[in-house]
């Protein structure tokens, strides 16, 4: 499993979430959330973990508009009156995320779309809540930091039994990763630092085996060894009430992490430098989405690149654009 691999292996997950945050978006259109606030809590998961897809794809811009639309999905609540206009913001969201996702646009382009997801949020007065969404809170944060350590941690007791009967698996190291993806997409992950540094220690260190293309044994399968136990005794802290803290285990694989980047990140570097490189083929440009609302989205982040910091001309531009989407709806 090469690294092109693994990130096409995102890719794909990544339209996944895409497609449920779409499907969510039309239960809350059509009242559902008005009942119940299943629709918008499985939005906001989708979100969480398409950001930890982006960041392990290296994919960086789809990740800072995942984290957006992750953070304000946390904050909202569905009001009187605005499940259509919640729902149809998603839907542009997605959109957004999708031409993110394809990769095709030029830098700039990109940095333009995602100030024009951070601006549509910013704007959503009207269903954003002071309060976080019901698993936004500081008891749903813990619940779901035990549920979901405990499911990296049971996953890498599987893989480190894979990997002692064929340490040449790499299914098993893609299901690590997977099983990490919402977390490391948690906006708020950096609250628990213990848990933080060993997630991103597993993450740095199966990036090399790919690119090294070694067996998982002895100080690799010492990596998996290591996480695991921090993992465990991070939950135990937790569910006693208390914060992780140092453990042996953590010190043992911060040592790992250093030692095995030290000795072996200059070979892939060098590895990669000295890569054939490919004739560059001219991409076709881009088609203009047919949907008028796409297009607008389009349009909104061009000429916003254009005004630039022109703060009268942006203001304007944003007036003009609420009310040709509301003439759209």
């Amino acid at each position: 499993m090469t690294t092109t691999r693994l990130v096409e292996w995102f890719e794909k997950e990544a339209a996944g979430y895409l497609a449920t945050i779409e499907q969510e978006a039309g239960r809350i259109g059509s009242g559902e959330a008005d009942a119940s606030p299943e629709p918008l809590v499985a939005a906001q998961s989708a979100a969480r973990a398409l950001a930890g897809s982006a960041r392990l794809a290296n994919a960086r811009w789809l990740q800072r508009a995942a984290s957006t639309f992750e953070r304000a999905l946390r904050r909202t609540a569905v009001q009187p009156g605005s499940a259509p206009r919640l729902a149809e913001d998603m839907r542009l969201t997605v959109d957004d995320l999708r031409y993110l996702l394809d990769a095709s646009e030029p830098d700039d382009a990109r940095d333009a779309r995602v100030e024009v997801v951070a601006a549509r949020w910013e704007e959503a007065g009207g269903y954003t809540a002071e309060q976080p969404a019901p698993d936004g809170g500081t008891a749903g944060f813990t619940a779901f930091v035990i549920a979901e350590v405990t499911a990296i941690g049971d996953t890498m007791e599987q893989g480190i039994t894979a990997f002692n009967e064929n340490p040449a698996s790499r299914e098993w190291l893609g299901a690590i990763l997977r099983s990490q993806r919402a977390l490391l997409g948690s906006v708020r992950l950096d609250a628990i630092p213990v848990i933080a540094e060993a997630l991103r220690a597993v993450e740095d260190l199966c990036q090399l085996i790919v690119s090294l293309d070694v067996p998982v044994k002895s100080e690799w399968l010492d990596v998996f060894r290591s996480a695991r136990e921090v993992l465990r005794s991070a939950v135990a802290a937790i569910e006693e009430g208390g914060e992780p803290g140092q453990t042996p285990a953590l010190s043992r694989l911060r040592t790992l992490r250093e030692e095995l980047l030290a000795r072996y990140g200059e070979r892939v570097a060098a590895q990669a430098a000295e890569a054939p490189v490919e004739p560059e083929t001219t991409k076709p440009a881009p088609e203009h989405p047919v949907d008028p609302r796409q297009r607008a989205v389009v349009l909104r982040a061009e000429i916003a690149q254009a005004l630039g910091d022109q703060t009268e001309p942006r203001l304007a531009l944003d007036e003009l654009y609420g009310l040709l989407l509301n003439a759209l709806r």
